[in-house]
């Protein structure tokens, strides 16, 4: 039974890493934002927070490797100062703490964030191309810095708020997209480092790691297939939906103590 069990455990690990993967591939939506509330539905908090970080770690060098020559290095320069200063803290205070209580805490916060996205959606293309690059940079790159600092280590959310900054900073597409994955590969091993240092790493998150990197891997290759074919913008609001809806799920399961 017992058996049984573990290898429908590590099926899904590895259908969610891959649905993850794939929406990421097509659409550019973060991995992480997506995967984070699927795993959550069959899995402990702190197991979830760990695979999400380590996995979304090595998916974001995947991608950075093979858009290298279009990331802009001193674009990461300004959020990542508050990040690894906030980070820190937050996340020794995670270490002494029962990480499980924030299950409903990530619901309400995936719950705004899924409405949010849906409402702004709309906007993004008009503010790019309205926006000044440079006006303002600074004190939003350290602000977004700050609260990624924060939302990460707590919820393995780190790609909504940073997109603020890079989408004002960026010169085009292609460099949003590789200084975004620099960025995110960036948290994700500092911030599993720092777990690992408070004793948040358990080894028997390693075989799902690995049986979740075989999904991303699928799931990038499928999703460079058919990139192109879908509508991304329209995929994107089914996302957002999902997120939203996972959230709300979430919430009550873990307030009324449901499954």
């Amino acid at each position: 039974m017992f058996f049984s069990s573990m290898i429908i455990t590590f099926l899904l690990v590895i259908v969610c890493c891959f649905i993850s993967a794939l929406v990421q591939r097509v659409s550019g939506f973060g991995l992480a934002t997506l995967l984070m509330p699927l795993l959550l539905l069959f899995l402990a908090f702190s197991d979830a927070l760990i695979i999400v970080g380590v996995v979304s770690c090595i998916g974001s060098i995947i991608l950075m490797a093979a858009q290298f020559r279009h990331i802009q290095w001193k674009a990461l320069i300004i959020p990542l100062i508050p990040y690894i200063v906030v980070s820190l803290v937050i996340t020794k205070l995670m270490a002494g703490s029962d990480i499980e209580n924030l299950k409903k805490w990530l619901g309400l916060f995936l719950l705004v964030l899924g409405i949010y996205l849906i409402i702004s959606a709309r906007r993004a293309a008009k503010q790019k191309k309205t926006t000044d690059a440079q006006k303002g940079s600074l004190p939003i790159g350290l602000g977004v810095g700050a609260v990624t600092g924060v939302i990460n280590p707590l919820f393995n959310v780190a790609g909504p708020p940073m997109a603020i900054y890079f989408l004002r900073v960026c010169r085009d597409n292609l460099a949003y997209l590789a200084t975004m994955q620099v960025f995110l590969a960036f948290i994700s091993a500092y911030t599993t480092v720092i777990r690992a240092v408070n004793g948040m790493f358990s080894v028997y998150v390693i075989p799902p790691i690995l049986l979740g990197m075989i999904g991303i891997v699928a799931g990038f290759a499928i999703g460079g297939k058919i990139f192109g074919r879908l509508n991304a913008e329209k995929l994107k609001y089914v996302v957002y939906t999902v997120v939203a809806c996972s959230g709300l799920w979430i919430f009550i399961s873990d307030v009324f103590k449901i499954g």
